[in-house]
């Protein structure tokens, strides 16, 4: 015996779109003395690349270090070329969103997600 599918009477739904896939870096540009990099944010060891002035960089994210009194914040880890994910910087040293000059300078964005 064959049996066939009979045809559906309820309404078809679609499943709704998925979201919006959430970046994966934020671009932050370096003030106006640029950034020294290093691989370890304790004690700010194995010192990287400099950043130069007014650079953008495309930042992974934002983590605490320790040992270092002159950075009492957030640092950032740089995804972009030739940091690779590999080191961090100061976010102080970076713009964070503020217009040149501006008083008092922002010191961390926030929208960098926590490592």
């Amino acid at each position: 015996e064959v049996y066939k599918r009979q045809p559906s009477t309820s309404p078809r739904t679609d499943p709704p779109p998925p979201p919006p896939p959430i970046p994966t870096t934020i671009r932050e540009q370096t003030g106006q003395y640029g950034s020294r990099t290093f691989r370890d944010t304790n004690g700010a060891k194995d010192r990287g690349e400099d950043i130069p002035p007014h650079t953008w960089v495309d930042i992974e994210c934002r983590t605490t270090g320790s040992g270092v009194t002159s950075v009492p914040g957030w640092w950032y880890r740089i995804k972009s070329q030739p940091w690779d994910g590999q080191y961090y910087a100061p976010a102080k040293n970076f713009m964070n969103g503020d217009e040149p000059g501006q008083t008092p300078p922002t010191d961390t964005d926030f929208a960098v997600p926590v490592c």
